[in-house]
């Protein structure tokens, strides 16, 4: 280490792959900083504490979000932890970075550890590029470009709005969710997002064919053709994961109506697989819930919110951020977005961001989820927590008291 810090360091070499003395000295510089030697020191230091990058595989505020844990800890700084715990576990150190999916894709030796693994592919190419690794946001861009480019739109049935609201199921072959029943009063547009071939739902209104994800398929229709869905006073747009019977759809859409709300969800069940305890909180059961914003899981739009917010479909391919982004619009109007209690869905699947069938179909796609979150969060402001509105405003407005009966 002391050969390091007397001559390694001024020759622009790297004590691990997360620690760049040349990046780290130009980012104080363009601070207007003038840092002394030895730089490795004076990070530790100073640098640390007000989280200046230390390399560009190395984001310090990001890293300290994702790994609360990381200030639970012995170590001074988000890096310190990472090297120690955080790369020992393969956790990502950037939101530009897929660690596992990197070291995978290039089968790097792991028999010395990952500290040694990665320190040698960046001693071989100068940083950390190929396979999970994306360099900055237009080249996520570009990929965005690229996966919306080769998208297909297969219109399999078409028909005229028959009643006036709509269900939009983002749907594989093997969903038969229990609302739809011959004597539903809502129209249902089913979106196969893997090729459906003779297995063609009859009980749909509407069927579509495309490849992409939820939001990418709404963004198409609204491209393509948006009268169907602004044909309709409310849409739910719901995974094919999502249990909720006929009744329950005809309450929710009647509960929207009702109070005027721009942007609700159903409450979650208990047990369901959902990151945010907002969303599942039994003591909501039987209420309307002022809040921020509701997930992508499960929105429903009036048609107002819908055309408003038509935008933030193009955002993201993931979704992550988009429904962020709906609250950030919208927060103007203070308790139009809101839990509606009086319905309660249950959420199947397990969340799996590691293994899980759409993490690998984004990977294949060269689109990292958390890096598209991380973009919206930087270029809109937003703030990544959906939380209660506790404000008289909100809640008067549903003619219910500050305990939120109604």
């Amino acid at each position: 280490m002391l050969h390091y810090l007397l001559f390694g360091e001024r020759a622009g070499f790297r004590p691990n792959a997360f620690f760049d003395p040349r990046h780290y000295r130009g980012e104080l510089l363009a601070a207007g900083a003038l840092p002394g030697w030895p730089l490795l020191r004076h990070y530790a230091e100073q640098g640390a504490t007000h989280l200046v990058t230390p390399s560009p595989e190395f984001h310090p505020e990001w890293y300290s979000w994702q790994n609360p844990d990381w200030n639970l800890s012995n170590y001074t700084h988000p890096l310190a932890h990472y090297l120690n715990v955080g790369l020992q576990q393969l956790r990502d150190p950037s939101p530009f970075i897929d660690l596992r999916r990197h070291i995978s894709k290039l089968g790097l030796d792991l028999a010395l550890g990952p500290a040694v693994a990665v320190l040698a592919e960046v001693r071989r190419h100068g940083r950390l590029t190929g396979p999970g690794i994306t360099k900055d946001f237009e080249e996520l861009r570009a990929r965005q470009t690229a996966f919306r480019t080769g998208l297909n739109y297969e219109v399999i049935r078409r028909a005229h709005a028959l009643r006036r609201n709509l269900v939009f199921l983002q749907s594989g072959t093997d969903a038969s969710p229990a609302y739809l029943v011959p004597d539903r009063d809502f129209d249902v547009l089913r979106n196969y997002y893997v090729d459906p071939s003779a297995q063609v739902c009859s009980e749909s209104d509407h069927v579509l064919f495309q490849r992409g994800t939820k939001v990418t398929s709404i963004d198409s229709i609204l491209g393509r053709d948006p009268e169907l869905l602004l044909a309709y006073d409310h849409v739910l747009f719901l995974d094919d994961d999502i249990e909720l019977g006929a009744q329950d759809v005809s309450s929710f859409f009647a509960i929207m109506e009702r109070h005027d709300i721009a942007l609700a969800q159903p409450l979650l069940t208990p047990e369901s697989n959902c990151i945010w305890p907002i969303f599942k909180d039994s003591g909501h059961v039987g209420k309307i819930v002022p809040v921020s914003s509701v997930e992508v899981m499960m929105p429903g739009f009036s048609r107002e919110a819908l055309r408003r917010l038509a935008w933030t479909f193009h955002e993201t391919i993931s979704g992550f951020g988009v429904d962020l982004l709906w609250g950030h619009t919208l927060a103007r109007e203070a308790g139009r977005i809101a839990i509606i209690g009086g319905v309660v869905a249950r959420h199947e699947r397990v969340i799996d961001d590691i293994g899980g069938s759409f993490y690998n179909f984004m990977a294949h796609n060269d689109i990292n989820p958390k890096l598209e979150l991380w973009m919206v969060m930087s270029e809109h402001g937003v703030v990544p927590q959906f939380r209660a509105l506790e404000r008289d405003a909100c809640l008067s407005r549903f003619g219910i008291s500050k305990s939120g009966n109604g």
